[in-house]
């Protein structure tokens, strides 16, 4: 037998000792070390309602119960990693490198144990776990009334806290200016409120805060003199600013200034300055915008966001440039520039792959930016989950000996299977796509039908596409332009192999499961998908009753029955 044979054998045998179950218990202590810190108290707190919520097993720290957890912290495992012990007696000693180690720890223990009408079941998976990329981070989009913009706060509050037990150690977010009349609008305060929320959240459980800023962005009441020359890349609000103008870098400043100073007790550890989508200006003096204009206005930025938050890590991200601008970037930055620490791209997602293939300017570190959210489908997450292990695995093969990690791009929870994909990636950069679905599966679901949700997954994927059909909803118009959007517009159905097989699968799958998982939303959006995927193949593509009734629960799931086009399903 060779060696790729043994370990095959090997990595299935672990496979099967992560899922060999103790006997269920109906009671668990938690013992936690003196004095514990804030996020040992949290990790603690994350564990009782994960297991409450799966089963009656009752979760103490103090008295007798037939397990004990341990908690502890001793650094030497390496940073943000952490060890688990499973001890004869059942008992089970988790020990973080650090606090975030110790939290991350717990999440492994959930997603490895078991809970059923039994109770609480340790799983048997023991070792060391360290990650490999320092930054695993997510950006929560907040715009089109998407789940982000108008699911209740606290709902958002316990998605992050999700998130953090895959590791998840950073979130983003970017208070988009364009949509309101200047600082003071009562809906840009509130929508301020809101992200100050999302990141006080994010920091009850270790993640670092993080704010997008475009480098040139503005309100809807900019002065008309000062406006930047479009169209730019992507969404561009011709509201925009041209940093050369007189005036106009001390106006963006003084916006930001007021932005910066409503997050500075949140204590915000990146700065992403963005060039595109929106922003940029296309005149003269600003022209090619990536490698001129946009760096005008990036560093005196970086300057102030360093007045604001002292340790704050710049990062400056190169979405949407082309050859010409990266080839100024390398001029500009032949020498590490002192106001960037970083550098932001995702090579394929675009057509260039300038940084696969060339030295990184400046030689800064790389950060992802994959997107999870949009591609193939419109509207995005309109049919329900769009899981895309396949895909991710592809394209995190060619970038992750050059990533430091990264941002995932997020519209909304519909994607949740692949934010965890990425995660696992950006923690264990060997780690197969598919057995994180296995994972994730059996976390959130039940072990029992693991494997044929993978297959379920599987097919699913090779039938993403986009969908439309004459009488769907209208395209999307940008505010403030003439522009339409629809990039579903004339797609043909589709012959989506398998959809009534898998169909079938998601029913068998549903009779099998918990009641906690055969209602929670997760299972719900990959249980609705299968059933769209084969209601549209049977009538060409057009929406059948039972879609519609599909429709409507996937704007219930996502809160979006007041969202815009590209992010509420076509009902």
């Amino acid at each position: 037998m060779n060696i790729r044979s043994i370990l095959s054998i090997h990595g299935v045998f672990l496979a099967m000792k992560c899922y060999a179950f103790a006997v269920g218990v109906g009671s668990i202590r938690l013992v936690l070390p003196v004095n514990p810190p804030p996020l040992a108290v949290k990790a603690a707190q994350l564990f009782t309602d994960r297991v409450t919520q799966q089963c009656e097993a009752r979760v103490i720290t103090s008295g007798d119960a037939p397990i004990r957890i341990y908690f502890e912290i001793k650094p030497r495992i390496g940073r943000e990693g952490f060890r688990i012990s499973v001890l004869s007696n059942g008992n089970v000693h988790i020990v973080g490198n650090d606090e975030r180690g110790l939290l991350y720890g717990v999440g492994k223990l959930l997603r490895t144990a078991y809970c059923d009408d039994k109770g609480f079941h340790v799983g048997s998976w023991q070792g060391v776990s360290v990650p490999e990329k320092p930054v695993r981070g997510i950006y929560f989009a907040t715009h089109f009334h998407n789940y982000y913009h108008d699911a209740p706060i606290e709902n958002v509050v316990t998605y992050v806290e999700d998130l953090s037990l895959w590791g998840v150690n950073t979130l983003g977010v970017w208070f988009d200016m364009h949509h309101f009349e200047g600082f003071e609008d009562p809906q840009a305060q509130q929508m301020l409120k809101r992200l100050r929320a999302f990141l006080r959240a994010a920091k009850s459980v270790g993640m670092r805060p993080s704010l997008v800023v475009v480098a040139n962005e503005a309100y809807n009441n900019s002065p008309q003199e000062l406006r930047a020359v479009g169209p730019g890349r992507g969404g561009f609000y011709n509201v925009e600013l041209c940093p050369h103008k007189a005036g106009a870098k001390d106006l963006l400043l003084k916006q930001f200034s007021e932005v910066f100073r409503t997050f500075a007790d949140v204590g915000v550890e990146y700065i992403v300055i963005w060039p595109y989508d929106q922003g940029s200006c296309g005149c003269a003096q600003c022209a090619p915008w990536g490698s001129n204009g946009f760096l005008f206005i990036a560093d005196p930025l970086s300057q102030l966001a360093r007045h604001y938050f002292p340790k704050v890590q710049i990062v400056l991200s190169t979405w949407y440039f082309d050859n010409r601008e990266w080839i100024g970037l390398s001029k500009a930055f032949r020498r590490k520039p002192a106001w960037a620490d970083c550098i932001l791209t995702e090579p394929g997602s675009h057509a260039d792959d300038f940084p696969l293939h060339h030295e990184i300017p400046g030689n800064l570190p790389l950060i992802g930016f994959p997107e999870i959210s949009m591609a193939g489908m419109y509207p995005w997450g309109g049919f329900g989950a769009n899981p895309q292990p396949a895909r991710f695995q592809k394209e995190w093969d060619r970038v992750k000996g050059r990533s430091e990690g990264g941002f995932r791009y997020s519209e909304g929870i519909y994607e949740d299977l692949n934010k965890v994909i990425l995660s696992q990636f950006y923690w264990d950069a060997k780690k197969n796509a598919l057995s994180t679905v296995k994972e994730y599966v059996s976390f959130y679901l039940s072990p029992v039908v693991a494997e044929e949700t993978v297959k379920l997954v599987e097919i699913l994927e090779r039938n993403h596409h986009y969908r439309w059909w004459p009488e769907a909803p209208g395209d999307y118009n940008f505010p403030g332009t003439d522009r339409w959007w629809n990039p579903a517009k004339g797609a043909q159905p589709q012959e989506d192999p398998g959809a009534e097989a898998a169909f079938e699968l998601a029913k068998d799958i549903d009779a099998k499961l918990p009641r906690h998982a055969r209602q929670s939303w997760r299972w719900r959006i990959l249980y609705l998908r299968a059933l769209l995927d084969k209601e549209l193949k049977r009538s060409t593509g057009h929406p059948t009753e039972r879609a519609e009734e599909a429709f409507r629960e996937l704007i219930d799931i996502y809160h979006a029955s007041q969202a815009d086009t590209p992010v509420k399903p076509p009902f």
